[in-house]
């Protein structure tokens, strides 16, 4: 028989006092506690779980006199969320390997490209092999970027941009500085920006540096969703006056504007001498 007046913490298993009487001290002060609880139930062999709520009983005076619990056993539908986030987690696990997988295809697909260019003679078909090379370096980076990733849905423009850098860069005094929005893309999105981006740095490594060069390549990115205006500033070289930017017939140029459309975007230059590039592009949910 219960006896009018015992404590409530009388009922509950000690190791659980504790917890329970940091929520009662809470309500107590006047604060409305919601607590989702579990323990072991051996009778049914499995962790029961329950959200209570605690709520402070007022006097007319307005003096905390008691305390309202109303508990509800949520058990089925914790185990239901514990089996969407397997799910999920396995879909991640699953979507990281096989970007590994494309990223190595990709790296043995450079290194026969590689192969051929160290067994032809020709300095055309080098130049041709190589610049292939880099472009598939450029898209391996980025399935690299989301296998390493805390998240496949997101990749870091700047991150990408660093490393695209660092390999394409002819020597150790040419820096990279990288200002403005911190921009995190969509697969959909940042693959043919980044390819994009990719072509410009291959231009300026071909034509604006050389191996003595020293100097600071420049991006800078301004973001006023679903606006995204990214200025690509070389710190040397000029701007061909024989080629036509808008209809050039070299594959770099070409290749860039074809990523700009797929972007729904422009490419544009806005200063031959340094070549200073502008690139604009309008997010949208799913890009961004």
């Amino acid at each position: 028989e219960m006896k009018t007046g015992m404590p409530i913490l009388d009922f509950i298993e000690p190791s659980r006092k504790s917890h329970f009487l940091s929520i009662y001290q809470r309500v107590q002060m006047g604060e409305i506690v919601s607590d989702i609880d579990s323990f072991f139930n051996k009778s049914v062999n499995q962790s029961v779980y329950h959200e209570t709520n605690y709520h402070p009983i007022y006097s007319i005076g307005k003096e905390i006199i008691g305390i309202t619990i109303f508990s509800k056993n949520i058990t089925e539908r914790v185990k239901s969320e514990q089996k969407i986030i397997a799910a999920l987690k396995e879909k991640e696990i699953l979507l990281a390997e096989i970007h590994h997988r494309i990223k190595n295809n990709l790296t043995l697909i450079w290194s026969l490209l590689q192969l051929q260019e160290i067994n032809t003679d020709n300095p055309e078909v080098k130049e041709a092999l190589s610049l292939s090379r880099k472009r598939i370096k450029s898209t391996a980076s980025i399935h690299e970027l989301l296998y390493k990733s805390e998240s496949l849905h997101n990749i870091d423009l700047e991150a990408y941009l660093q490393e695209l850098f660092n390999y394409l860069r002819l020597n150790n005094h040419i820096q990279f500085d990288y200002s403005g929005d911190a921009i995190s893309l969509e697969m959909d999105t940042a693959m043919p920006l980044g390819l994009l981006l990719n072509e410009l740095m291959l231009n300026s490594f071909k034509h604006s540096y050389t191996e003595k060069s020293k100097g600071v390549l420049k991006i800078n990115t301004k973001l006023e969703y679903p606006n995204l205006r990214i200025e690509y500033m070389d710190f040397e070289g000029e701007f061909s006056t024989e080629v036509d930017f808008k209809n050039p017939n070299t594959t770099g140029l070409t290749l860039a504007h074809t990523f700009a459309e797929q972007l729904n975007g422009t490419l544009d230059l806005i200063s031959a001498k340094p070549p200073v590039y502008l690139i604009e592009i309008k997010l949208n949910e799913k890009g961004f």
